[in-house]
C-alpha cells in the first residue's frame, strides 16, 4: 500500500510531540526526588509533582516515537524499496549520529568541569566527577551514546528490518491480522512486553551502551512494529477511537500506582542492581503495571494525536521540522542553564520554566538562523524543509 505522496500530518506533529517532551522530561528530573542522587544535575529542592509528571510522560513520549518511526519506514519501503529505505535512514539517521556524537560527547565533558567548578553544593553525580577529577587513579566511565541512543536503536531496526523483508513473512501476517480485527486484543498485547521489561529496572532506563541490549530491542522493537503494522492497516486507529477514554483513563491509574510503589533510586542501589535479574513480588508488579499502562498512554494519546494534530499549519510544519535539532542539542544547553540556578534561592517552578523554556527558545532560534536554510538542515531534513524527513 502506498500513499500518493500525502503528508501525514498528525504523525509528523506527534513525532515533534514525543521529542519536545524529552527536553521537559529531562529538565524536571533535576527537581524530582527519585533519581535526585543518580541525575547530572539535581537541586537541592524537590517536589513530587515534578516527578510524577517527568515519569508519566517517560511511559509513552519514546513508544510513540517508535510507533511513528516504524510507520514512515514502512512508507519509505512500499515508495522506495529496500535500497531505498536504506539509504535515506543511513542520511536521516547515521549521518547525524555521527556527526553528533562526538560534539556531545566534549560538550558534556567541558559542562562535567564546568559543573565541578562553579557549584557550591554539589549534586552526588558532579561530586563523584570533582573527586575523580582530583584521583589519577579514578577509571574513567566508559562510552555512551548517550540521549542519541534512540538514533542508535533504530540503527538495528532498519537493517533487521531490511533482512527479513527478503523473507516471505505470511504467516505472521495471518497472526497480526488476527491482532488487528479486534479492538479488544489491544488488552492483551502489554503482555508482550513483560518478558523485555522484567530483565531491566524500573522505570524503563536508558539503553545507552554502544552493545545491544536485549531488553530494549524488544521493548522499543513492539512498537516499532506495530507502527509499521498501522501503515497498511490505518483502520485499526479508527477502531480503537472509541476506546481511547477507558484506555487514557487506564493508564493514569496504573501509572499512579507504578509511581507510588517506585522506591527511589540511589547510587548504590543503581550499582547493586545493574546486570542483576530482580525476581521479587515487587518487580513483577512494577513490570505488569509498566507494560500496560505505557500501550494504553501510548494508543491513546496516538489516537488523540489522530484527532486534534492532523493539521497544515506553518507553525506546526516549523516545530515539527525544528524538533529533531532541538532534541539533538538539548541536554548541553539545558545542563549549561541548570548549572547556575542551582545554588541561588529561586523557587524550582521558575528554574524549571526558565531551564526549559529557555532551551526550547535557544533551540527552535538557532534552527532557524544557523540550521533550517544549511547543510547541517538539509541533513536532518531534506532540502525542501523536511518534506524528506521520513519519507
Amino acid at each position: 500500500m502506498t500513499y500518493n505522496n500525502e503528508r501525514i500530518y498528525y504523525m509528523d506533529n506527534v513525532r515533534a510531540l514525543a521529542m519536545l517532551l524529552g527536553l521537559f522530561f529531562h529538565a524536571a528530573i533535576a527537581y524530582g526526588p527519585l533519581l535526585h542522587d543518580v541525575w547530572i544535575i539535581s537541586d537541592r529542592e524537590t517536589s513530587w509533582v515534578m516527578d510524577y509528571s517527568a515519569w508519566f510522560t517517560h511511559l509513552f513520549r519514546m513508544p510513540l516515537f517508535f510507533i511513528v518511526a516504524g510507520f514512515f519506514a514502512n512508507l519509505l519501503l512500499q515508495k522506495r524499496g529496500t535500497a531505498g529505505l536504506l539509504k535515506n535512514r543511513l542520511v536521516r539517521i547515521v549521518a547525524p549520529f555521527i556527526v553528533f556524537w562526538p560534539i556531545l560527547v566534549i560538550s558534556m565533558l567541558l559542562l562535567f568541569v564546568l559543573a565541578a567548578e562553579v557549584i557550591v553544593d554539589k549534586p552526588p553525580i558532579i561530586q563523584l566527577i570533582a573527586d575523580s577529577m582530583n584521583d589519577p587513579n579514578a577509571e574513567s566511565l566508559p562510552p555512551t551514546t548517550m540521549h542519541l541512543w534512540f538514533l542508535y536503536q533504530l540503527m538495528y531496526f532498519y537493517i533487521i528490518t531490511a533482512i527479513i523483508n527478503r523473507f516471505s513473512m505470511s504467516f505472521v501476517s495471518k497472526y497480526v491480522d488476527r491482532i488487528f480485527s479486534k479492538a479488544g486484543y489491544l488488552f492483551f498485547l502489554p503482555l508482550l512486553l513483560v518478558p523485555s521489561l522484567f530483565v531491566t529496572s524500573v522505570p524503563l532506563p536508558s539503553p545507552e551502551q554502544f552493545y545491544p541490549q536485549l531488553w530494549s530491542t524488544g521493548f522499543y522493537g513492539f512498537f516499532f512494529l506495530f507502527g509499521w503494522v498501522l501503515f497498511s492497516r490505518r483502520t485499526y486507529l479508527d477502531l480503537i477511537t472509541p476506546y481511547w477514554k477507558p484506555m487514557l483513563g487506564a493508564g493514569i491509574v496504573l501509572y499512579t500506582i507504578f509511581y507510588l510503589v517506585l522506591p527511589t533510586i540511589t547510587i548504590a542501589s543503581a550499582s547493586e542492581s545493574a546486570g542483576t535479574y530482580d525476581f521479587s513480588l515487587i518487580h513483577i508488579t512494577l513490570v505488569v503495571i509498566e507494560a500496560h499502562a505505557s500501550v494504553f498512554l501510548s494508543l491513546a494519546f496516538l489516537v488523540l494525536g489522530k484527532k486534534y494534530l492532523d493539521i497544515s499549519h506553518a507553525a506546526f510544519r516549523y516545530i515539527a521540522d525544528a524538533s529533531y535539532w532541538v532534541y539533538l542539542i538539548h541536554i548541553p544547553v539545558l545542563f549549561l542553564i541548570q548549572i547556575y540556578p542551582v545554588d541561588p534561592v529561586m523557587s524550582i517552578w521558575l528554574k524549571f520554566l526558565i531551564s526549559s523554556l529557555g532551551t526550547l527558545g535557544i533551540g527552535l532560534l538557532s534552527y532557524a538562523l544557523i540550521v533550517r536554510y544549511t547543510p547541517i538542515g538539509w541533513l536532518l531534513n531534506g532540502r525542501e524543509n523536511g518534506a524528506e524527513r521520513w519519507h
